[in-house]
C-alpha cells in the first residue's frame, strides 16, 4: 500500500464533497480494511458502504459507520446473521422487491427489533432494482405498514462507471440520475419523499 497516494485521494474526495449538498458515502469493497474506513470517516464522509454482508460484520465489529448495505439480503440465515449484528453501528438494507421485504420483515419479527432500508432503483444497469417509478411507489407503501423503516431510495449506474470517453461516461450517468429522480419525484408526489438518494461510483462522482 502505498500510503501516500491512500492519503491523498482521500483527502481529495473529502475536499471535492466538503462544500456540496451532496455527501460521500465511500464503498468498502475495495479496501476492505477497518482502517481506511476509519480515516475515510474522520476526513468528513457520512457513512460506509459495503456490498455484502461479511463486509458488514467487519465493519460492525469495528464500530464503524452508520452502514449502507448496497444490495439485497435474502434466505434466512443472512437474514439471521444481520439481525445478529449489534444496533449500533446503524445499518441500512438495500431491498428491491416484495418478497426481500416479507423475509426481512420475518426476520425483524424473530429478533424482536427492526432496521432500516432503502429501495433499489433499476437505472439502467438491469441487474436488480425496481424498474418504475409505480413500483417503487408500491414498495414504500408496502414497507410503511410493516416494522421496518424506510429511509429512501438507491440507484448505481454500474453500467457508467468503466466506459473509457468521458463524454460518453457522463452522458450515460446522466441518463441514470435522470431516471432516478423521476423515481424521487414519484416518491414525493405520493407522500414517501425519499430522506436519503444514494448513487454514484468511483468513475462517475464528479
Amino acid at each position: 500500500l502505498d500510503l501516500e497516494v491512500m492519503e491523498e485521494k482521500l483527502r481529495s474526495m473529502a475536499a471535492f464533497f466538503a462544500n456540496r449538498p451532496q455527501k460521500l458515502r465511500p464503498h468498502f469493497k475495495t479496501p476492505k480494511t477497518p482502517e481506511v474506513a476509519r480515516r475515510q470517516l474522520e476526513a468528513g464522509a457520512i457513512g460506509i458502504t459495503a456490498s455484502k454482508l461479511g463486509e458488514v460484520e467487519v465493519l460492525s465489529r469495528a464500530g464503524l459507520g452508520p452502514i449502507l448495505l448496497a444490495n439485497q439480503i435474502v434466505g434466512a440465515k443472512k437474514i439471521e446473521r444481520l439481525f445478529a449484528l449489534p444496533p449500533k453501528p446503524e445499518i441500512i438494507v438495500a431491498v428491491e422487491s416484495e418478497l426481500n421485504v416479507r423475509e426481512l420483515e420475518q426476520g425483524a419479527r424473530r429478533a424482536g427489533r427492526t432496521i432500516d432500508v432503502i429501495i433499489e432503483v433499476d437505472t439502467g444497469m438491469h441487474r436488480c432494482g425496481t424498474a418504475t417509478p409505480e413500483e417503487t411507489i408500491a414498495l414504500a407503501r408496502r414497507i410503511s405498514e410493516g416494522p421496518l423503516r424506510y429511509r429512501g431510495i438507491m440507484g448505481y449506474e454500474g453500467h457508467a462507471v468503466l466506459v473509457p470517453d468521458k463524454e460518453q461516461r457522463e452522458r450515460i450517468a446522466r441518463e441514470a440520475l435522470t431516471e432516478l429522480s423521476r423515481h424521487v419525484e414519484a416518491l414525493r408526489r405520493a407522500g414517501f419523499a425519499p430522506e436519503i438518494v444514494s448513487a454514484s461510483g468511483t468513475g462517475t462522482y464528479d
